[in-house]
């Protein structure tokens, strides 16, 4: 059943909503909902509060998670 699942979302055919997903989902997952959480902490990273140390970690997180969607699907599609 998962197996199916999985190769439903990972279609080559079909894969917008992998492509949206690791494009807009997994940024916007990493800096929404964490950044409350990490703002209650009083955890420094050398020398930094946790949440911006988090946010500097999200910004080559997107460019990598961008990469993945170009390199790993659209790569190959045509521009018209």
């Amino acid at each position: 059943m998962t197996k199916s699942l999985l190769l439903l979302f990972f279609r080559k055919e079909d894969s917008s909503f992998v492509r949206l997903f690791i494009g807009l989902g997994i940024p916007f997952l990493a800096i929404v909902p964490t950044i409350p959480l990490l703002s209650r902490l009083d955890w420094l990273v050398f020398g930094i509060p946790a949440e911006v140390a988090w946010l500097f970690f999200c910004i080559p997180l997107t460019s990598a998670c961008l990469a993945l969607c170009w390199f790993g699907h659209d790569r190959t599609k045509d521009e018209g």
